[in-house]
């Protein structure tokens, strides 16, 4: 059995703390969420998986922040994200520490093409995401599109790559079950299982007969 705490991130990640000016975070835009901060402000957290290390970062802005929010309102998933402390200021009130100036950076040149191939991959099996939306009441689209694997959704999984590898004209059409899923195990070089359905759907979508 898979040892899944060694080969995959915590999808909750870790926050990430702007502490001094300088610090910033970047990584591709996979998701967002809404929360509460420890003083009972609303937040928008934004979901960032860090290039190479695969590490989630959650950075949190109050709603408040308008500026942050309203412009995340127009960066898409997959899209390279960046926020940067980049100064202090006095703050509008007497007697309250200065405000952090915290920067947004994103282009739409600039998006995680891999992430975004796995994601349609994965879409094809579990089903299409909802539109990113502007609604703050919507539950978090990426959370939509890949629901808890009880059995009955790793068998219609595992259903679903057989059929892939049969629309390619990898497996036979006539093949049983077992046949096909030692087909597809060759030519993917993996275990037909849970933890590597991705992969091998991503596989298999490259295959041409």
């Amino acid at each position: 059995m898979v040892d899944i705490f060694s080969v995959a991130s915590a999808q909750m990640g870790e926050f990430f703390a702007f502490k001094k000016v300088g610090d910033k975070v970047q990584g591709t835009y996979t998701d967002f969420r809404f929360g509460v901060d420890g003083f009972g402000n609303d937040q928008v957290i934004y979901i960032l998986k860090e290039e190479g290390t695969g590490k989630i970062w959650n950075v949190a802005f109050k709603k408040t922040a308008t500026i942050i929010v309203d412009r995340m309102k127009g960066i898409r998933f997959g899209q390279i994200v960046g926020f940067s402390y980049d100064e202090d200021r006095p703050n509008k009130i007497a007697g309250r520490h200065p405000a952090k100036i915290i920067r947004l950076f994103a282009d739409p040149q600039y998006v995680d093409t891999d992430w975004l191939e796995k994601r349609r991959e994965v879409e094809k099996v579990y089903g299409n995401v909802a539109n990113d939306t502007e609604e703050e009441e919507a539950v978090s689209p990426m959370a939509q599109s890949m629901p808890e694997v009880d059995e009955t959704t790793e068998d219609k999984t595992k259903e679903a790559i057989i059929k892939l590898a049969i629309t390619k004209g990898l497996v036979p059409a006539a093949s049983s079950v077992s046949d096909a899923i030692l087909i597809i195990e060759s030519f993917t070089g993996m275990k037909l299982t849970p933890e590597k359905y991705t992969e091998i759907i991503v596989k298999l979508s490259s295959f041409s007969s």
